[in-house]
């Protein structure tokens, strides 16, 4: 999969021989045209690739054989192998597919039937996870999202402001450049961070993280949501009512609005895959869910399959046996430090009765932990990832779901 346009496009979707061969434009379709593995959209060039036209043996075919020895042959197209090609075809099939990825885009991947099988065979997996991997199943999903889930780096590269450990590789986030470029070579399509990604305001941090993660050293598309060690500083008093804490943390997002990337910090939504997988991140870093971010949230539910980021994760029955001093925790009404408000248990109604929300991600505890959102079919999950200060993170497989969404 590739980023464009605020969205994930298909990329990496595997197509075999026979599955190619449909898309030859006989039909006023798109025309497909593989070459050296990759598929192609050549659409565009029909006036070139269309069925009676000069290249139109290729429509819907695998070029690779053809163009490398630069002959129309039939036989080069039953049997694309490019295996006999001399070291000189060899690099005229690259030049072709060169020329290809400079012109059309990659609309997918050519594999072999067994590989196709393998890969057919992850649809309908069950909603599983590991400490630092997850598999939730997404109905609709038409192939497999990979996404890297960080949190809790709590990064600090200004040298005059107090942290927690005296460990630079930690302080200066040396840890999280390497966990993002591993999760790339293993074929993530996504990097998403929830919370406490700086260690108190620090514009020093922000600006040195800005160019890795969302500038053009990037190396994967990345999403965020404010955590509370983002904009409360060590020295800010523990008691603080909800209005200094928002007024603090308003503070915060002018300074790192480029984290966002443009996205609104309090409540956004990204069709991170168009019309089958929507992120949507909530800034519950004060914990709790103002009425204005419950109605955003309920507003953008169509439907369509939806991944939750939140910083705190939600007062679930299952949160509280397994987490120590859960007490604090996103929409629990019996917190003494911070009871949850009104929209706040109402968010947390929302999501847990949503069967839109394939899954809910958080942060905020240092520790991983999974819980059942609901009871059965589509019942989603929350997984919240162990600190990547620590060097946790999760890697989440996205899948698509065997049986559509009732």
């Amino acid at each position: 999969m590739a980023v464009g346009g605020g969205g994930i496009s298909h990329h990496t979707l595997a197509q075999t021989r026979d599955q190619l061969a449909a898309f030859d434009g006989s039909d006023g379709g798109p025309i497909y045209m593989g070459m050296l593995g990759d598929v192609f959209d050549v659409t565009k060039g029909k006036g070139f690739y269309g069925k009676g036209r000069a290249y139109g043996i290729f429509a819907g075919q695998d070029a690779s054989r053809g163009l490398g020895t630069m002959k129309k042959n039939p036989e080069y197209v039953l049997d694309p192998s490019i295996e006999s090609l001399t070291p000189k075809q060899r690099k005229t099939a690259q030049e072709w597919h060169d020329r290809f990825v400079k012109k059309y885009p990659i609309v997918g991947t050519l594999v072999a039937e067994d590989a196709a099988a393998a890969e057919s065979a992850v649809a309908g997996a069950a909603l599983s996870w590991t400490d630092d991997t997850a598999t939730v199943p997404v109905p609709g999903l038409r192939e497999p999202l990979r996404v890297l889930h960080l949190g809790d780096s709590h990064i600090n590269v200004d040298s005059s402001h107090h942290y927690q450990t005296d460990d630079e590789q930690l302080r200066n986030g040396e840890l999280i450049g390497p966990a993002i470029a591993a999760a790339a070579a293993d074929g993530a399509h996504l990097v998403v961070h929830t919370g406490d990604l700086v260690h108190g305001v620090s514009p020093e941090t922000v600006e040195h993280l800005s160019n890795s993660l969302v500038g053009p050293e990037a190396v994967l598309p990345f999403l965020y949501i404010s955590g509370n060690a983002d904009w409360m500083h060590e020295s800010t008093p523990a008691e603080i009512d909800f209005e200094e804490k928002d007024a603090r943390r308003s503070r915060w997002r002018e300074t790192n609005t480029v984290l966002y990337d443009g996205a609104e910090p309090s409540v956004w939504v990204r069709d991170v895959v168009e019309g089958q997988l929507r992120f949507v991140g909530v800034d519950n870093s004060t914990g709790q869910v103002t009425q204005a971010q419950l109605e955003s949230v309920m507003a953008a539910d169509d439907g369509t399959p939806t991944v939750l980021m939140l910083h705190i994760p939600l007062c679930l029955p299952e949160t509280l046996k397994l987490v120590p001093g859960a007490g604090s925790l996103c929409g629990n009404p019996d917190c003494e430090a911070l009871p949850a408000s009104s929209s706040t248990q109402a968010f947390l109604t929302f999501v847990r009765e949503s069967t839109s929300i394939v899954a809910v991600l958080a942060g905020h505890i240092h520790q991983p932990q999974a819980q059942m959102l609901r009871e059965g079919s589509g019942a989603g999950a929350q997984l919240v990832t162990a600190a990547a200060k620590d060097g946790g993170s999760r890697l989440i497989d996205f899948v698509p779901a065997q049986t559509p969404r009732l």
